[in-house]
């Protein structure tokens, strides 16, 4: 409850209490018009619909506006649930109303118990509420309710009640079920315009002189699986449906539901929420929908449709927690409630239908209500976090059935196939997605959670359309067009083009393209170059040094682009394919291409050297025996809260135990001591009591690298094999068949082993019987390098290795510090990229998952394919999409020259080893893959431009957003701009928060402003906040 504060008038009299009227969780949010037109020395106060009041943008001082006499308001109610009240926003004057300036405090209109949801009828005079702790409905006159905005208003249909609590009324009695949605019927608006035809006394609704007739409402009951056509005010059910996994089933005027709440409603204006409703204990208000029917809570109705043929149905869409269908219905002549065709079921699991939402904004003008001009779509929020696009135009000029969009299609697809429909890729065309895409369905991006970090779910959409008034070429960053705003369970919103969006080229030999329809928009589309904007660019040249490996004895690389691996640059290009920059005159360097401009992300990226597999850094680990099925097996390693198959850790990868540096690092220093090793080298944790048996019996293990060979990946265990010390380098073998004469691949003799800068001791050979030559260190005639011992193999050769074959147990009592890092190859990481699915469980190991799109990869591994077909010499190969020998893996090896090897002092006709990649974003060449270099090689660059979602953010001033819960397209025009010319039209949004924002009060009304796509607040030059 709110804060009470205490008056005392005089001695002995008994306290004043006054309430602290603050929001205290509201739900939803409905709007409403008043309009007072002159009657005699009193005003006539009526309610009108919505979209009546006024839209021109407010102009003039605030204060001046705020006491100055109006004819109209716009009004929102609130749904004030915990308390059980109704309240009212006055957006005109930016304040929340006292309905009542006669009782001491700030009040609000008390309804039902738990009102969740708030309908308005469409002429504006009656609202209503569903009350889910009460199982019945509030019925609220708002002309009684909000006539004293007005100075000396009188209410249309005179002074009376201003609330009634209704149950709905079936054959046998009262329906004792929670309601869940309320709807108001469409009803024509054109003829409700001055006084004649203001709000009826007789509480019907008056659509003429001669027709007059009682509103109807539609209700879910989602516990029952219910929908229910109702007449306002009465409550009398005038026919109702189940909704059914396998359809809808007629249910008539007496529908059978479970009982959730006692005896019946108090009617009348003084009737306590819950006075005589008592709430059923045993009935939850989440309880599951009764077996065998669907829990509809999901329910909106398209536009008015006018009567057609003498047959009058108006159309919703409903949907269910429980099911992935979306259900049409109509309410035909007001009589019956009929499903006009079969649900359609949502494609690849969408986890049940949250909202439903047509592409419709409800202030435009009755005759063009839609939004955009590729069709009518319905976007339906569902459990998976996404949002569904549903296209409903065939259905509603009766031609067909509503069809599911996939809003994923890869932006390739589109500039390659102009004659796709460019509202809608049906989901059963099976076209390509975006990579990382979870379906067909649009989810927030990975930018809006950060990497390898839930992505915050879609919570609602409202639509609009916005001008910026001035020509096009001066629109600049402002939205023009068909939008809808996505809120996200974090606070966030994104724009969403409902229309196709600005025009992007893919390439400049290919016409320009547009971003298709219900994409997310791209928010550097109006940004400068020089500022950020526009496709993207390699911002300077690569950077290369030493990865962060962190092996002990770690050999480091010679710090020489002629030396090391590193990303071929091709100088002097003038074609603005690879980089807008060439297009303002001056040949640029470009290092990498980007073949879907709005598709790649703005971040930095890293390739590492046997980099640290994302996930895998933990310290949970147990070194166990061997299994008895893995001969080469010197140890299994176990980890009950590991993810391996998830982390993409596949054989050949390694395990490093990394162990410890200072005593803290194992935990307390009262407990635990860290055994050191050697200068430079890392310990191993153990108890203080044990540490000298450690010291003793550990030493060939600390005094090694601890890398194991992982054999086998399972889910939560590693089969461990001798990790062997190896020059990894793939060769350059004489091939007159292939461009250049050589080819890459294994060693083919010792030379091939003792490049310049290596180590002296390798040999090309076979580790063991049967398997290929590698560059190997044999220990049998000399020592091993520092980290390494001499261990014998399966078949009898010995090696050097980078940890023993055998390791006392009391070596790894305690818990160590482990990591996988990716065996033989680079690992690829951007900065804002999330983790990509390499790998899946089969049987129990984890396998390549070899169905993902070729461009899911994050590794250049040295056994990579040959490519098919080697690029040519200049930037065009960065044209070329890598091509292996069997069309997978990307990418794939060749042999060339260097284009910038006069850049770089090295021999142009000099041949290297090179790798072709491509991932979701970028396009390179990594050369020099021949050449030696240690332990440690870190390649970095960092692009500029392409994609950023454009979204309205939560800034760090702002309040903080807790339970974000609806998002409303509401009454008014942002201000004009200077440059406006009178015919901008930018709408305000508004957001119902419903979490705790302060110490007294749960919920705040927040407003968006569509021109700048921020939030409107108390610091803001057009302030706005309603807590």
């Amino acid at each position: 409850m709110g804060l009470v504060a205490w008056s005392v008038v005089s001695c002995g009299q008994q306290p004043v209490v006054v309430p602290s009227r603050t929001l205290d969780r509201p739900t939803d949010m409905a709007f409403v018009c008043l309009q007072a037109t002159p009657a005699g020395a009193a005003s006539l106060v009526t309610a009108r619909p919505a979209n009546a009041c006024p839209t021109a943008p407010q102009q003039g001082d605030a204060r001046s506006q705020f006491f100055a006499p109006r004819t109209t308001a716009a009004v929102g109610l609130i749904t004030n649930s915990a308390r059980g009240e109704l309240g009212a926003v006055d957006f005109d004057r930016k304040r929340v109303v006292d309905l009542d300036e006669a009782v001491p405090g700030f009040t609000m209109l008390p309804v039902g118990q738990l009102p969740e949801s708030v309908a308005v009828s469409s002429d504006g005079c009656k609202a209503l509420t569903a009350n889910r702790g009460s199982c019945d409905l509030s019925v609220v006159d708002n002309t009684r309710l909000l006539a004293n905005l007005f100075d000396e208003g009188e209410p249309s249909t005179g002074r009376g009640p201003v609330v009634n609590d209704v149950s709905v009324i079936t054959d046998s009695g009262p329906l004792r079920a929670r309601p869940g949605t309320v709807a108001f019927v469409p009803e024509p608006t054109a003829a409700l315009s001055g006084a004649v035809n203001a709000c009826q006394i007789a509480g019907s609704l008056a659509l003429g002189q001669d027709d007059v007739r009682p509103w109807q409402a539609v209700v879910t009951f989602p516990t029952c699986g219910l929908v229910a056509l109702v007449d306002v005010p009465t409550g009398r059910l005038v026919d109702s449906v189940y909704v059914r996994p396998d359809g809808v089933v007629p249910a008539g005027t007496n529908p059978e539901c479970p009982a959730e709440c006692g005896g019946p409603v108090a009617s009348g204006p003084d009737a306590s929420p819950g006075t005589d409703a008592a709430l059923d204990g045993d009935a939850a208000f989440g309880g599951e929908a009764t077996p065998g029917r669907v829990r509809v809570e999901a329910l909106s109705f398209l536009p008015y449709l006018a009567p057609t043929d003498g047959r009058a149905a108006q159309r919703l869409y409903v949907g269910g927690r429980n099911a992935d269908l979306l259900v049409p219905l109509e309410v035909e002549d007001g009589r019956r409630l009929v499903a006009p065709r079969p649900p359609l079921l949502l494609a690849e699991g969408a986890g049940g239908v949250l909202r439903v939402r047509p592409s419709v904004d409800p202030f435009q003008p009755p005759e063009t209500p839609w939004v955009g001009d590729l069709g009518r779509f319905v976007y339906v929020v569902t459990g998976d976090g996404t949002v569904r696009v549903v296209d409903v135009s065939a259905a509603l000029a009766g031609t067909g059935r509503e069809t599911e969009c996939d809003a994923n299609v890869d932006t390739a697809v589109w500039a390659q196939n102009p004659t796709l429909p460019k509202g809608c890729a049906l989901v059963a065309l099976g076209l390509p997605r975006v990579i990382g895409a979870r379906g067909p369905g649009l989810a927030s991006p990975p930018l809006a959670a950060g990497v390898d970090l839930p992505r915050p779910a879609a919570v609602d959409v409202a639509f609009f359309a916005a001008s910026p008034g001035v020509p096009e070429s001066e629109v600049g960053r402002g939205l023009n067009g068909a939008f809808a705003l996505v809120m996200l369970s974090n606070g966030d919103l994104v724009v969403v083009n409902v229309d196709s969006g600005q025009l992007v080229s893919l390439d400049p030999a290919v016409p320009p393209t547009k971003p298709p329809a219900h994409s997310i928009r791209n928010g550097l589309n109006f940004v400068t170059l020089e500022r950020g904007g526009g496709r993207p660019r390699v911002q300077g040249q690569p950077t290369y040094g030493l990865s962060t490996n962190d092996l002990p004895f770690a050999t480091r690389p010679q710090l020489s682009r002629t030396l090391v691996p590193r990303i071929e640059t091709f100088p002097g290009v003038e074609d603005p394919y690879c980089s807008p920059l060439a297009a303002l005159g001056t040949p640029v360097d470009i290092a990498a291409c980007f073949p879907r401009p709005n598709e790649t992300v703005g971040q930095s990226w890293a390739i590492i050297w046997e980099g640290t597999l994302p996930g895998t850094r933990r310290v949970t680990g147990r070194f166990l025996p061997p299994p008895a099925a893995s001969p080469a097996a010197v140890g299994l390693w176990d980890d009950a809260g590991a993810t391996f198959c998830a982390a993409g850790v596949e054989g050949d990868d390694r395990l490093q135990l990394i162990g410890c540096e200072v005593d803290t690092d194992c935990g307390s220093a009262e407990v635990y001591r860290c055994v050191p090793s050697v200068a430079g080298a890392s310990g191993l944790c153990a108890r203080r009591e044990m540490a000298a048996a450690v010291e003793a019996n550990c030493q060939s293990f600390l005094l090694s690298r601890r890398r194991y060979l992982v054999l086998e990946a399972r889910p939560q265990q590693l089969v461990l094999g001798l990790a062997l010390d190896e020059l990894p380098r793939p060769s350059l073998l004489a091939d007159p068949t292939v461009p250049g004469g050589a080819r890459p691949g294994p060693c083919a003799s010792d030379a091939d082993c003792r490049p310049p800068g290596a180590p002296e001791g390798y040999v090309c050979t076979a580790a063991t019987p049967g398997s290929g030559p590698r560059c190997l260190m044999p220990c049998s005639d000399s020592p091993c390098r520092p980290g390494f011992v001499c261990e014998t193999v399966e078949g009898g050769a010995r090696f050097c290795a980078e940890a023993p074959a055998f390791v006392d147990p009391i070596c790894l009592a305690e818990s160590s510090v482990y990591r996988v890092q990716a065996g033989q190859s680079f690992l690829v990481q951007g900065s804002f990229s999330p983790r990509i699915e390499t790998s899946v469980e089969t049987a129990g190991v984890c396998q390549a998952k070899l169905t993902r799109d070729s461009r899911a990869v994050n590794r250049i591994p040295f056994a990579a394919a040959a490519c098919s077909t080697p690029p040519g010499p200049t930037w065009q190969a960065l044209r070329q999409a890598p091509n292996a020998m069997n069309g997978w893996p990307n990418p794939c090896l060749y042999v060339g020259t260097n284009a910038d090897a006069a850049q770089v002092g090295d021999d142009p006709a000099a041949l290297h080893v090179k790798a072709l990649f491509e991932n979701a974003d970028a396009r390179f060449i990594l050369t020099n893959l021949e050449q030696p270099f240690g332990d440690g090689a870190n390649v970095a660059f960092t692009v500029r431009g392409g994609f950023s979602p454009d979204a309205v953010i939560v800034g760090s001033t702002f309040p903080e957003i807790a339970v974000p819960t609806r998002l409303l397209r509401g009454p008014g025009l942002v201000p004009a701009a200077r440059n406006d010319t009178g015919t901008a039209v930018y709408p305000y949004v508004y957001m119902v928060d419903s979490g705790r924002v302060g110490s007294n009060q749960r919920g705040q009304i927040l407003r968006i402003d569509t021109r700048r796509a921020g939030f409107d607040t108390a610091r803001s030059s057009n302030s706005f906040e309603v807590q």
